[in-house]
């Protein structure tokens, strides 16, 4: 009798829980918003959960089946607006954006470096945290950042000059962007480029090639966004980021001794701050702006770069187009690439944005 009362009782508990799930997919019915038939439990991402579609190709396909401004999808049982109108997107980002500065993404309470994240962070630890790097982004500073730039793409050319095997794009260009964000954030040399058994290069394997377990939680960041902190989990392998806050550390202890007057990078400004009442910022919000720059920076700007070779090669007449604008702007600044002449490079511009 008390087995089959348990039974019961559990049935009971399912049948409740699947009712309060199926029920959530209503919402955007009861709200009159066109959205795409969910399945349970998955709701619109059932490929993303189980890992054989990227939310890029998810989203796009969900994108494509109305013609309206807006459609309502579902992450699991969330409902989430996906935005269609380039006017009210506008709106979003410009006019109305101070209603609209929280992510999706969890904010991760329980990691101090993941809660400095610009993309974790909440509302006025988010305008905290973006008017500590602002100096950083002035047209002085990226202007100086060309010729880091421009360092390390000589360098680039000349390992692939001395290579005689077929090279992998993708791998190149994330040693390069690896290179290139060290260089101009904490003026630091990864060798990524020339040495194959780089610590950076492991490091960046941790980051970038995570396991099954790592991807589950970093869905879980986007559809459910109170577990995390509740388990206690972490976006990305905590070693990896134990390492790069290791050398970060080693960085300012090598400059701690120069009288900083005005911040030329991360490390600097992590220098001119150390003894400030910064509200919380200090040093673990300035390590997290650091590490974000080489997770969020790396593997986004090698992935868009890979692609646009590949479109480059397919299209044998933009690409020709391409680089008479290259050339041409080139002569008028006696061969150099500088920041003003890549500002002139309209062209290369629209078709970076077009692989997008």
């Amino acid at each position: 009798m008390i087995i089959i009362a348990l039974f019961v009782l559990i049935l009971s508990l399912l049948g409740t829980l699947a009712y309060k799930h199926l029920k959530a997919f209503n919402y955007w019915k009861d709200r009159g918003i066109f959205n795409p038939k969910p399945l349970p439990f998955f709701g619109n991402i059932f490929d993303i959960a189980t890992f054989t579609k990227s939310g890029g190709e998810v989203f796009k396909d969900l994108y494509d089946q109305s013609d309206a401004p807006y459609l309502g999808i579902y992450l699991l049982d969330r409902p989430v607006l996906l935005m269609k109108d380039p006017q009210i997107i506008k709106r979003i980002l410009i006019k109305d954006f101070r209603l609209f500065t929280d992510r999706t993404l969890a904010e991760s309470t329980h990691n101090d470096i993941f809660r400095n994240f610009l993309l974790m962070s909440r509302s006025g630890r988010w305008k905290l945290l973006r008017n500590q790097l602002t100096p950083l982004f002035t047209s002085g500073k990226l202007k100086g950042m060309t010729d880091k730039i421009n360092d390390v793409s000589n360098n680039l050319m000349f390992q692939i000059s001395k290579s005689k095997d077929p090279l992998c794009v993708k791998e190149i260009y994330t040693n390069f962007m690896t290179e290139a964000i060290a260089r101009c954030f904490f003026n630091i040399e990864t060798k990524c480029l020339e040495d194959d058994k780089s610590i950076f290069r492991e490091i960046l394997r941790k980051l970038f090639n995570p396991s099954w377990k790592t991807l589950g939680v970093q869905l879980l960041y986007f559809v459910r966004t109170s577990w995390v902190n509740y388990l206690g989990l972490n976006f990305v392998d905590t070693t990896a980021i134990g390492y790069l806050i290791k050398v970060f550390t080693e960085v300012i202890e090598t400059r701690k001794e120069i009288n900083v007057s005005k911040p030329k990078d991360i490390v600097d400004l992590m220098i001119v701050n150390k003894n400030k009442k910064d509200e919380g910022f200090g040093k673990t919000g300035h390590f997290a702006s650091g590490v974000q720059f080489l997770v969020a920076g790396i593997e986004t700007t090698s992935t868009g770069l890979s692609w646009f070779m590949f479109e480059m090669c397919q299209r044998q007449d933009i690409q020709e187009k391409l680089r008479e604008e290259i050339i041409r702007v080139l002569r008028k600044h006696n061969g150099q690439i500088t920041y003003d002449a890549v500002q002139e490079m309209k062209y290369l511009d629209l078709c970076y944005l077009g692989i997008y």
